[in-house]
């Protein structure tokens, strides 16, 4: 089986998410623990107890230490991926759980990053909304209506997230409904991954200077320049990115393209795992979110079952 692990941005997350390991996994508690040292709040109370709306400040941090402890539990019982990717903050997680990042360091990075995107929201104030259609004409009509509103996340064939100002936005939308074309509003602090978030660039840029960074030991691919990540490219990838459109769809495809028939998503929801299947059915997934769901994917290949 090549397989590739795929980490989570924000929205997946729940109150409880990795409980079970972590009272009962001694490899998931000392990552916890770990990253629990570098952050100035109790995650395994925050992680319990999911008082997520109220701490946003803390979501990031704490679900980047979460991942990397699902990868861990996950890559001690299961065989080397060939691949690793994240969505936005999961590229984080994948960065770290790759050896591209220490844990330490990349915890510094997403505080960083959120602290900066939080000052964006408040100068630039945006949303965003999920437009359901694979007509890429139609998409690219969409955002000439308003000066203020680009593709932020392309997710898949039926599937691209625009980002802009609210009130652009609400032109947008008015103006597909009249096409015919259904659209999600987002329940989001921001106009994330557009240039709303252009101001965020310069703090995280500064912050990924005082970091060390490192070929990640298994290959990392960026949804935002669509190559894997190295020493060299990933400060000004990671930069770019808050306010650049990821490619998610395009990462598959390249995933496929490369061998990998399969992907583990290492979260509380198929939130990942739903949208490759839109993009590719082909594709096999799974979803590791507790102990039984990894004993699952032990069963499939074959392994002994765990503890």
């Amino acid at each position: 089986m090549r397989f590739a692990y795929m980490f989570n941005g924000q929205g997946a997350e729940v109150p409880g998410m990795g409980i079970g390991f972590y009272q009962n996994t001694l490899i998931f508690k000392e990552i916890i623990d770990r990253a629990d040292a570098v952050l100035d709040f109790d995650l395994p109370h925050f992680l319990a107890t999911g008082d997520f709306a109220a701490h946003p400040d803390a979501l990031q941090p704490a679900l980047v230490a979460y991942s990397v402890a699902m990868h861990e539990v996950a890559a001690a019982a299961l065989p080397d991926e060939t691949a690793l990717a994240g969505l936005s903050l999961g590229e984080y997680s994948a960065l770290i759980a790759g050896g591209g990042i220490s844990l330490e360091d990349g915890l510094k990075l997403v505080a960083a990053r959120g602290k900066a995107m939080a000052a964006a929201c408040q100068a630039h104030p945006g949303s965003m909304l999920a437009v359901m259609t694979g007509d890429t004409a139609v998409i690219a009509a969409a955002c000439q209506q308003a000066s203020d509103v680009w593709p932020a996340n392309y997710n898949g064939p039926k599937q691209t997230v625009l980002a802009g100002s609210k009130a652009g936005l609400a032109q947008v939308e008015a103006w597909l409904s009249d096409q015919g074309v259904r659209t999600v509003p987002l329940k989001v602090a921001g106009g994330f991954h557009s240039p709303l978030m252009a101001d965020a660039q310069p703090p995280l840029r500064a912050a990924l200077d005082q970091v060390h960074v490192f070929d990640p030991a298994t290959p990392v691919i960026s949804t935002t320049a669509l190559e894997p990540f190295s020493a060299e490219n990933m400060r000004s990838i990671l930069a770019a990115q808050v306010a650049e459109p990821t490619k998610f769809a395009d990462v598959v495809r390249q995933l496929k393209a490369a061998g990998i028939d399969t992907v583990i998503e290492l979260g509380p929801k198929p939130v990942l795992s739903k949208m490759i299947k839109r993009i590719d059915r082909s594709m096999t997934t799974h979803l590791i979110s507790n102990a039984a769901s990894l004993n699952a994917v032990i069963d499939l290949n074959n392994g002994v079952k765990a503890d």
